[in-house]
């Protein structure tokens, strides 16, 4: 089977003024298959993010590759644009969804716009899908009619995927997408997510550094540290019998239920 996603040696460097780049990625390499789940785990400057950037196409790499699988193609559809190809190749859900929202319009006119632009000529048919679109992220109709602001955490989260999914990618990258959300709503986001992937076929990279979360969500996990890749395998056996000190540090770094932390005394 044709991987979904298939990253080859990806580097990226930053250019510092009068001394030598900051290598931030290095000779990362994975696949993902169809329809499968990978996480990216890291602490903070790990590489995992700027991963996810190169392969959304936000930034350029230095070196290396990043293929995606040929967008299926209805029948009777036009031929797709270069824009839409790339659209339907691959979208992102950020950490913040209110930044990702315009503030000035409704959710419905937000991904009526989208759908507009990626060729839905009729305003019916845009009406349809956008409904259809809240239904799947499992959104009441009247949520259309409102503005972010208007909007909880977790909404705004369930709005941001639904703008992802507007194009109808195959691949959704999700960088620390329930992270800011509380523990309730983020259940509720990962179990939206799971539901999503079954019934669409979806295939998602999901960048985390919540070892909790990344054993629902993922079958596979790779651990970064310094731009470059330490572990990788299936998400338990990678948890459960770690192979590399770091990530066994990441590991004990999860608070156990009972933890109090040491207060000093002084």
């Amino acid at each position: 089977m044709q991987p979904q996603l298939e990253v080859r040696d990806l580097r990226k460097e930053y250019p510092v003024r009068g001394g030598e780049p900051i290598v931030a990625v290095e000779s990362v390499s994975f696949t993902v298959p169809s329809g499968g789940s990978l996480a990216v785990v890291g602490e903070s400057g790990s590489g995992k993010t700027t991963c996810a950037r190169l392969i959304c196409r936000l930034e350029q790499p230095t070196s290396g590759s990043v293929l995606f699988a040929e967008p299926p193609s209805a029948a009777g559809e036009r031929e797709l644009s270069p824009r839409l190809r790339r659209a339907r190749e691959v979208q992102m859900v950020f950490q913040d969804p209110y930044a990702s929202l315009d503030p000035r319009q409704t959710v419905t006119e937000a991904v009526a716009e989208i759908l507009k632009v990626h060729g839905v000529a009729s305003k019916a048919e845009r009406a349809r899908r956008v409904n259809d679109l809240l239904d799947k992220v499992g959104l009441p109709e009247r949520v259309g009619s409102s503005k972010p602001r208007r909007l909880s955490g977790g909404q705004r989260q369930r709005v941001a995927i639904m703008k992802a999914l507007a194009v109808q990618p195959r691949l959704l990258i999700l960088d620390e997408a329930v992270s800011a959300l509380d523990v309730s709503v983020q259940a509720q986001v990962i179990n939206l997510l799971a539901d999503l992937r079954e019934a669409e076929g979806l295939t998602y990279l999901f960048i985390s550094h919540d070892l909790g979360v990344v054993r629902q969500i993922s079958d596979t996990c790779i651990v970064m540290r310094h731009g470059v890749v330490v572990e990788q395998g299936a998400t338990e056996e990678v948890l459960d019998s770690p192979t590399d000190p770091y990530t066994q540090q990441l590991i004990d770094a999860v608070p156990r239920p009972g933890w109090k932390p040491r207060v000093r005394s002084g």
